[in-house]
């Protein structure tokens, strides 16, 4: 009776681009909206639960922040210069608003992104967002103040986010062959020549490389490329383990009332985060059940990500005692370990889009696509692969 996410729990913000792919396969109609308790978040200060404000208002009442921290806050009234150089979003949150709000605001809201380290993550890259919207306003604050950025919206389908690539697949022309690993890819004088790892080998006019940054050295290409596939192969990427847990609703006191919890890194926790997976869209728990997802590792403690089932099962089961309340063991568990799954904007990574511009410009009929090109998250993959198919259809640059 549980619907369990082991990857992606949703669609969040996707563009007209994504919406009209979405209608035009006959899943728009389809799609669920989140619960009305999504728009609340929560997050850990001296290990209990906080509400996330939603204002600057609400961050001035809530005990998130001590009163020295509120009062470096109004500093961030005072306009900014630029910075003369790429910044990290620590480098950028800290000069502007201060040491705790990176470490209680900042650092669970990229967490839950990117489970990177703020001091690494490339403000130009992974949050364009923000740098606009000071520069439009003068300060982070003013912005808030204002209601700036864009509405955070999700969708979801009844039996999941896998009905997405199902139903992609069951329109295609010719079907998906899935347990076919990939030994190489080179070009061919008919496009491309694709080796399978048992020696069978595809020929195909044109190639997408829908495929992690560190698998890239399977294109075997001119030498001459050698030193940009190797910015490539070497991009930085977070690992994750998630540990579903099913509980009875008469076993979990807190009210779930919310999308999850964020936890800062400066908490000393061993989960990044709990997301209430049964708050956030109906159907993924029975009737008086309550499904929980428990996100472990990230790039600052990628070692738990290895650590066997069980231990794994132990640490969401404590934190979901501790923060939520999670009375007894759980009646279900579901562990899923994706490594190397959440690429990492870090510092430098314009020399990576570089390189993956010089790659398909020298080989015609190649595109390069995946999440480490347009942003994480579901909708952002997306947006990558139809981009490479404007590019091989002539429609959109190298």
């Amino acid at each position: 009776g549980f619907l369990v996410e082991r990857g992606p729990a949703s669609l969040s913000q996707p563009s007209p681009e994504v919406t009209a792919l979405l209608e035009l396969v006959g899943l728009w109609p389809r799609r669920i909206s989140p619960l009305p308790v999504t728009a609340n978040r929560w997050t850990v200060r001296g290990g209990r639960l906080v509400p996330i404000p939603r204002s600057p208002l609400q961050l001035l009442r809530s005990p998130l922040l001590s009163p020295r921290g509120k009062l470096r806050l109004a500093g961030a009234l005072v306009p900014h210069a630029a910075a003369a150089e790429e910044e990290s979003l620590g480098t950028f949150v800290t000069r502007r608003l201060g040491r705790e709000a990176l470490e209680r605001l900042a650092d669970p809201f990229q967490q839950g992104i990117f489970a990177g380290d703020p001091d690494h993550l490339s403000m130009t890259h992974a949050f364009p967002g923000l740098s606009a919207m000071e520069a439009e306003h003068g300060s982070l604050v003013r912005a808030a103040a204002r209601g700036s950025g864009a509405r955070r919206t999700m969708v979801s389908f009844p039996g999941g986010v896998a009905e997405l690539p199902a139903t992609l697949a069951a329109q295609l022309p010719a079907p998906v062959r899935t347990g076919a690993a990939v030994h190489a890819a080179r070009p061919h004088r008919d496009g491309w020549e694709v080796e399978l790892q048992g020696g069978e080998c595809v020929i195909a006019p044109e190639l997408v490389l829908a495929v992690p940054p560190r698998e890239l050295g399977l294109l075997l290409v001119d030498a001459d490329l050698t030193p940009a596939l190797t910015q490539l192969t070497t991009m930085p990427a977070a690992s994750l383990a998630t540990v579903a847990l099913g509980y009875r609703r008469s076993s979990v006191t807190h009210p779930l009332n919310g999308v999850g919890v964020l936890m800062p890194h400066c908490e000393r926790r061993q989960a990044l985060g709990i997301l209430f997976a049964s708050s956030a869209f109906a159907g993924r728990a029975p009737d008086g059940h309550v499904l929980l997802t428990v996100l472990i590792g990230g790039v600052r403690q990628e070692p738990l990500v290895h650590l066997p089932e069980q231990a794994l099962i132990e640490i969401a089961t404590r934190e979901a005692a501790t923060l939520l309340g999670a009375r007894g063991a759980p009646v279900l568990s579901l562990v899923s370990r994706w490594p190397a799954a959440i690429p990492q904007f870090d510092l430098g990574h314009g020399r990576r889009v570089d390189a993956a511009h010089a790659v398909e410009h020298a080989n015609a009929g190649l595109a390069l696509a995946g999440a480490w090109r347009s942003g994480t998250g579901l909708a952002a993959a997306l947006e990558s692969g139809m981009r490479a198919a404007r590019r091989l259809e002539g429609l959109v640059a190298a």
